[in-house]
């Protein structure tokens, strides 16, 4: 037990570390946007389709990169994605001309898929007794790394530092998790169970799994539409100050930290569905009341509000599913899960920008809080859907010694 203590914090600190380096990895290219067009001499617009690329890695390093972890352990896809965020973020700074960026996102955002992805699923394998805490204190860790990599990029890039330099640091981050994860062991699925993984694929197709993937799609939909479009609609939208502005996202991922905090101290043996559908509830209120204030204060309160509301959904999800997923699959299931929510980061913005930008933007929050209200009725069905299957065994066992009794 003592032997096997030493290495189930180092993977811990593995897992939670590159949580933090995959959010630097995929909020400093926003940092870098104004700079980076400026010298490639394109407008920011062309610039910020980099990010699609990204998310397009992401999405696919998710799904694929769940299959390979089962099938061959996770040490082996996580050393590789460590490798793929590296190479992609060193690639990035020295790109000589933009279209050298869109290959070096897409192959930046196949490691942050993977590193996102298994490390969630890595630590459920871990603490299969605390996967409410652990997850939240993971989505903690991304959080740090969503708010200190772009807070640092704003202190040193008007002092001069190129924004190359922190497409380096990150590729330097990145080699740091491979010789992290190298030099640790990882818990073995025994290879009886990896024979059975093929015959036991469609587990990961189940009916929660599938829901579980459609909720976070729409949860993740109504956050980065929230979040891309925050400086736009209170500075052009409600009057406030530029400052304001931009102070309102710190405001949203700060009241997730503390909200994600809170999360992970709730019971493990509650319902997952049930804490999920209210908070995605109280996301649904905030965006209806979004789309009816008239004060730009009012509005930052909100949105801190909502960063409250989303705090625990992203985790408490990824727990739910790793929960009703057997071990031997877990890395597929949650892969899946994770890349449906990637393509909730694909699909916001081109949808909802038009809505932003036009002359009723309080549309944009309406629609949100419908998404939102439509997803908790989701959990809410699965979790009494589950509740009435775990019934009927019981139920269907009385009958049959009924049946016995009066045959006898």
């Amino acid at each position: 037990m003592s032997s096997s203590q030493p290495t189930t914090k180092r993977l811990t600190v593995a897992a939670l570390s590159a949580l933090t380096v995959f959010a630097v990895s995929a909020n400093i290219v926003f940092a870098a946007l104004l700079r980076a067009a400026r010298e490639f001499g394109v407008t920011p617009d062309v610039m910020a389709n980099v990010s699609a690329c990204q998310f397009t890695g992401f999405f696919l390093s998710s799904i694929i990169g769940g299959v390979l972890a089962d099938r061959f352990g996770k040490k082996l896809v996580l050393q590789a994605g460590a490798v793929f965020l590296s190479v992609g973020a060193a690639c990035w700074g020295l790109s000589p001309r933009v279209s050298l960026t869109f290959v070096a996102g897409f192959v930046m955002g196949v490691g942050g898929g993977i590193l996102e992805s298994m490390s969630s699923a890595l630590l459920t394998d871990l603490f299969p007794d605390r996967k409410k805490f652990f997850l939240n204190l993971s989505q903690v860790a991304y959080c740090l790394g969503a708010i200190g990599g772009p807070a640092l990029m704003g202190q040193l890039l008007p002092l001069g530092v190129s924004w190359r330099s922190f497409f380096f640091g990150t590729s330097v981050c990145g080699m740091a998790l491979l010789v992290l994860f190298s030099a640790s062991r990882f818990p073995e699925t025994p290879q009886v169970l990896r024979r059975e993984i093929s015959s036991r694929r469609p587990a990961v197709l189940r009916p929660f799994v599938l829901v579980s993937c459609v909720v976070i799609f729409l949860y993740v939909f109504a956050e980065m539409g929230s979040v891309t479009f925050i400086t736009v609609y209170l500075e052009q939208c409600l009057g406030s100050t530029e400052g304001w502005a931009i102070y309102a996202i710190s405001i949203f991922w700060g009241a997730m930290v503390v909200g994600r905090l809170a999360c992970a101290c709730l019971p493990e043996g509650g319902a997952y569905e049930i804490a999920i559908a209210a908070l995605l509830f109280a996301g649904g209120v905030c965006h209806l009341l979004q789309g009816l204030v008239t004060s730009w204060a009012w509005s930052v309160v909100l949105f801190g509000c909502t960063g409250l509301a989303f705090a625990g959904t992203w985790p408490l999800l990824v727990g739910a599913v790793a929960t009703h997923t057997e071990s031997s699959v877990s890395g597929a299931a949650i892969g899946l899960t994770v890349a449906c929510g990637s393509v909730g980061c694909m699909v916001a913005s081109p949808v909802l920008g038009p809505v932003f930008v036009g002359a009723t933007p309080c549309r944009a929050f309406w629609m949100l809080a419908g998404t939102l209200f439509t997803a908790s009725v989701l959990m809410a069905g699965l979790y009494f859907s589950r509740r009435r299957a775990s019934r009927m065994p019981a139920s269907g066992g009385v009958s049959e010694r009924r049946r016995d009794d009066d045959t006898t």
